[in-house]
């Protein structure tokens, strides 16, 4: 699922069943919404779709979630180089309630997709540096 503005949840009418598909995912950038507090975060996460209600839907049906795009976008109404998203985001792969179920993430490191985004790990090196801090991101070696 993509987690910005045009979505709305629908898609897990579709859900043709864990015999068809065993992962599902969403993206989840600093951008929309942009996360600066924990009600922030609270709010972004259990939006639908949203990190949570993914996961949620994803231990629901027996199949593993992932978190298929991931970053900082350095522009409004994006969070710009936020530390702290990268804080709220290890905290929620490293959950002891996810681990089982999250397959993967994926970091998106990008300075020209879009052109004017600037997702890349120059325009947003406090982000990039505070994510880089992380050895182990729920349980696993980058």
């Amino acid at each position: 699922w993509n987690n910005g503005p045009s979505q709305t949840g629908h898609d897990f009418d579709y859900f043709p069943g864990a015999a068809w598909i065993d992962n599902v995912s969403v993206d989840s950038y600093d951008w929309w919404e942009a996360v600066y507090t924990d009600a922030d975060w609270t709010h972004k996460i259990n939006r639908t779709p949203g990190l949570k209600t993914v996961r949620d839907f994803a231990v629901a049906h027996g199949i593993t979630f992932s978190l298929d795009e991931g970053g900082n976008i350095h522009e409004s109404p994006g969070g710009n180089d936020n530390p702290f998203y990268w804080q709220k985001m290890w905290e929620f792969v490293n959950d002891a309630a996810n681990r089982p179920y999250m397959m993967w993430h994926n970091t998106y490191n990008d300075a020209g997709a879009p052109d004017t985004l600037r997702h890349d790990f120059a325009s947003n090196p406090n982000s990039w540096a505070y994510y880089r801090r992380f050895d182990r991101w729920g349980g696993h070696h980058f």
